[in-house]
């Protein structure tokens, strides 16, 4: 049944709260967190995407380990916050970032936004503006050339991600205009 929990006890939870059902070892996420950080160098920081699961107890757990947060939503920002990850590690990232969640980000002090669109800095400055600080931002390029063998396609040619990597430099030299938002790195993912 499950490689982490003892047949019987996942039995039991069936019996009593039904099913479908979801059982998390804690324990089994502990020890992948600490493998993972051990065979890492110290100067790279692990980001938990809230996306992927927003369990508050898992999150609570990979928190209080020192791991950080990624989050794309509103209520992945609330669980991050109530989980105990720091803002100051925590980053907004994904397409279409509503304005409210712009803002309580800054509101929070999250450390770093990725941004997908000149338009999306703009939006990002502006609310840094209101705000009275600077939001350090990355953003997003959408490479010309996806790697070989690439089986998942979660956009086509025309992509709402990112920026496309022949109009990255004009985009760059742009967002050195906005006077509250400072670009300090991009952001590439190749399955997109």
């Amino acid at each position: 049944m499950s490689p982490g929990l003892p047949d019987r006890f996942v039995q039991d939870v069936a019996r009593r709260y039904g099913t479908p059902l979801y059982l998390y070892d804690v324990s089994n996420v502990r020890q992948q967190f600490l493998t993972t950080r051990r065979v890492l160098d110290q100067d790279y920081s692990i980001h938990y995407s809230l996306k992927a699961n927003n369990s508050l107890a898992i999150s609570v757990e990979l928190a209080r380990l020192g791991c950080r947060a990624d989050v794309s939503s509103e209520g992945e920002l609330l669980i991050a916050s109530t989980a105990g990850f720091p803002p100051a590690g925590t980053i907004v990232t994904g397409p279409g970032k509503a304005p409210s969640l712009i803002r309580a980000a800054m509101e929070q002090g999250l450390d770093l936004m990725t941004v997908e669109s000149l338009t999306e800095a703009r939006r990002v400055d502006h609310e840094a503006q209101r705000l009275g600080c600077c939001q350090r931002v990355l953003l997003r390029i959408n490479p010309a050339r996806k790697p070989a063998g690439n089986g998942l396609a979660i956009a086509t040619e025309i992509t709402k991600f990112g920026v496309d990597e022949d109009q990255a430099t004009d985009v760059m030299e742009h967002m050195r205009s906005l006077r509250n938002i400072r670009c300090v790195g991009i952001q590439i993912f190749s399955e997109s």
